[in-house]
């Protein structure tokens, strides 16, 4: 069973991404009935930030945060279609909480998405930022409806969001894991 290939992002500085950009590791084939998950996903921002941009203005979030697309900015590791297949794990990590003060912060704008969705089981996300947290975006793990979960034996995935110092979640933030 051929799935996505894992992808593993390593910078020393902080990670913007615009609204409508992506970083995927989807399973996806012309033949929906195709076996395989999705890929793993791991990014390692060793700066001070990670932002999302979402998909309207938001001052409080960044102001290098352009506005122009319909969605916002989307980390995925889904397994679409029907066939059989898990969906990757997510992990984020943005600075350190050792420091004085610590330093990380991971910011998400309305509209932006992290998703480990599967047919079979969802992916396990993992976020952890040395300083906090702000989401006003959706963090979800999840299994579409009629889909079984049978062959993993679970169907939604753990969230674990660990922050230094704080976690904000936004009216418009949505943090679920989700089987059926």
């Amino acid at each position: 069973m051929k799935g996505a290939a894992p992808l593993d992002i390593t910078t020393s500085g902080s990670v913007f991404m615009q609204a409508g950009s992506r970083i995927s590791a989807r399973k996806i084939s012309a033949d929906d009935e195709a076996d395989g998950g999705g890929g793993a996903i791991r990014l390692d921002a060793n700066g001070d930030k990670v932002v999302l941009c979402g998909s309207a203005a938001n001052v409080e979030l960044d102001a290098a945060c352009s506005t122009s697309a319909s969605t916002g900015a989307t980390i995925t590791a889904d397994k679409n279609g029907e066939g059989v297949g898990d969906a990757g794990a997510i992990t984020i990590d943005v600075g350190s909480p050792q420091g004085s003060p610590p330093v990380g912060v991971l910011a998400m704008g309305a509209g932006s998405v992290v998703r480990a969705n599967g047919r079979n089981a969802a992916g396990d996300i993992a976020i952890s930022a040395g300083h906090s947290a702000d989401i006003a975006g959706q963090v979800l793990s999840q299994v579409p409806s009629g889909a079984t979960g049978v062959e993993a034996g679970r169907e939604g995935a753990s969230i674990s969001i660990k922050t230094g110092c704080g976690l904000t979640i936004a009216p418009t933030g949505v943090v679920s894991s989700l089987g059926r």
